[in-house]
C-alpha cells in the first residue's frame, strides 16, 4: 500500500456515498466493491457478492467514487472492497472484514465537518413529499426482495 493520499470532499459528495448504499452498515458510512474491470457496486452482503445481487453504479455519475475506485485498483490489481467513513477511505485485506485492521489509503480534506451518523434532513420524513417517501419506500422494498431472492453470499475470497 502506498502512502495515504489527501483528497478534497464536500458534504454533498460525502452524503452521496451514503445515498447510494443498498444495505447500510453500522460500522462504516458506506462500503463499495470494485473489480478489475472497474465495475463498482455497493455492499449487499458479507463475502463474495453473487453477480445477480450486484447493482453496478454508473461511476460517470459519481466522479469522486470513480477516483476512489481507481486509486484502490492502483493498490490492489484484482479489486476488492473499500470502506468509507468521515476520516477517509480504507481497505481491509484478509479472510474476514471483522477483526482485521483497516488500512487507510485516502484521507478526506473536507470543506466542512463530515457526520459520523446520518442526521441530515434527508432522513426526516417531514422534509420530503408524500410521493417521494412512497417512491423511496417502494425502491427499498424491491431491493430487499431482490436480495432475499438471491442465494446469499458465499465465503469471502479474493474476488469480492
Amino acid at each position: 500500500m502506498n502512502s495515504v493520499k489527501l483528497l478534497s470532499i464536500s458534504l454533498d459528495e460525502y452524503e452521496k456515498f451514503f445515498d447510494i448504499q443498498i444495505k447500510r452498515r453500522a460500522d462504516w458510512w458506506a462500503v463499495f466493491t470494485v473489480n478489475k474491470d472497474e465495475q463498482v457496486w455497493p455492499f449487499v452482503c458479507y463475502g463474495l457478492t453473487p453477480k445477480d445481487l450486484r447493482q453496478y453504479i454508473s461511476i460517470a455519475e459519481f466522479p469522486l467514487l470513480h477516483h476512489v475506485a481507481g486509486n484502490f485498483l492502483s493498490n490492489y490489481d484484482g479489486g476488492g472492497r473499500f470502506f468509507i467513513d468521515k476520516r477517509g477511505v480504507f481497505s481491509i485485506k484478509g479472510e474476514s472484514e471483522t477483526g482485521a485492521k483497516p488500512q487507510q489509503f485516502i484521507q478526506w480534506n473536507p470543506d466542512e465537518p463530515l457526520p459520523t451518523r446520518r442526521t441530515s434532513s434527508a432522513l426526516n420524513p417531514e422534509s420530503r413529499s408524500p410521493l417521494a417517501l412512497y417512491e423511496e419506500m417502494q425502491a427499498m422494498i424491491e431491493r430487499n426482495r431482490s436480495i432475499k431472492r438471491g442465494k446469499g453470499c458465499p465465503t469471502l475470497t479474493n474476488d469480492h
